[in-house]
């Protein structure tokens, strides 16, 4: 893998904000943002799925070893050690939600999506698992980094579909990996990114889409550009829950 040139260390600006939204009961949603030193931070939003507390189980837990296994790691990797560590990791907490999972019922097993960014010297690793997102605005434009595990957010990656059709394609919300299920169909989507020192990165859950198309996010981070980044989170969640509100919404906003 080839190694991207690393830019001066310098200490993130970070907001998060998770709401449960009017309609739901609890709140499936997990986030995190922690610092491990050295220059190495990580940034995650993960759903929760199944019933109620099972959903907030498997989010939280999920991010808390997350942490755990990446903050015990050598500083000293390579890219390609850290990116296999990662994926060595993933497979290892979907295992453990696997393991909680012994009820019958949908409502008795949980799972959750899950995508995080590990800033290492050398750039951003990220992880893919469901449909949360990250995107990355930059240079007034905004990108979507990953793909929703969904026929819909495939079909859009690959410019079968339009973003207007995907928000309105049959099953959409359908995710096809998850962390909780059988590890013969589990593979998580790992990459590397560019950091681009200034550069807004969003991560965020489907509540935070359902409410916001990609147009809409990118003139709300263009028109505030200047504001401290609890602003714009703030705004941006705001005006997700007025325009759809249905679900949990959760949304980390960093830059260096």
């Amino acid at each position: 893998m080839e190694e991207v040139s690393e830019a001066p260390r310098r200490e993130p600006e970070v907001a998060a904000r998770s709401e449960t939204g009017p309609v739901r009961r609890e709140n499936e949603d997990s986030c995190l943002v922690a610092d491990l030193e050295e220059g190495e931070w990580i940034f995650a939003v993960a759903d929760g799925v199944g019933g109620h507390a099972r959903g907030k189980e498997a989010s939280s837990t999920t991010l808390r070893l997350l942490e755990e296994r990446l903050r015990a790691s050598a500083p000293d990797l390579s890219m390609e050690e850290a990116q296999n560590l990662l994926r060595e990791a993933l497979v290892d907490i979907n295992d453990c939600i696997l393991n909680k999972n012994t009820g019958k019922s949908g409502r008795d097993r949980m799972g959750t999506t899950l995508t995080a960014v590990w800033r290492r010297a050398g750039g951003l690793h990220v992880a893919q698992i469901g449909d949360s997102r990250l995107y990355c605005f930059s240079h007034d434009k905004l990108r979507r980094l990953t793909v929703d595990q969904t026929e819909a957010g495939e079909r859009f990656a690959v410019g079968k579909i339009s973003e207007e059709e995907e928000r309105r394609y049959p099953g959409r919300n359908v995710i096809r990996q998850a962390v909780g299920i059988p590890g013969e169909k589990f593979q998580p989507v790992l990459q590397l990114e560019e950091l681009i020192p200034g550069a807004s990165y969003l991560l965020c859950s489907d509540g935070l889409t359902g409410g916001l198309r990609d147009r809409e996010i990118e003139d709300a981070l263009r028109n505030e550009e200047g504001k401290d980044l609890a602003s714009l989170a703030e705004g941006l969640l705001q005006q997700s829950l007025r325009n759809f509100g249905k679900d949990n919404t959760t949304l980390v906003l960093f830059r260096f």
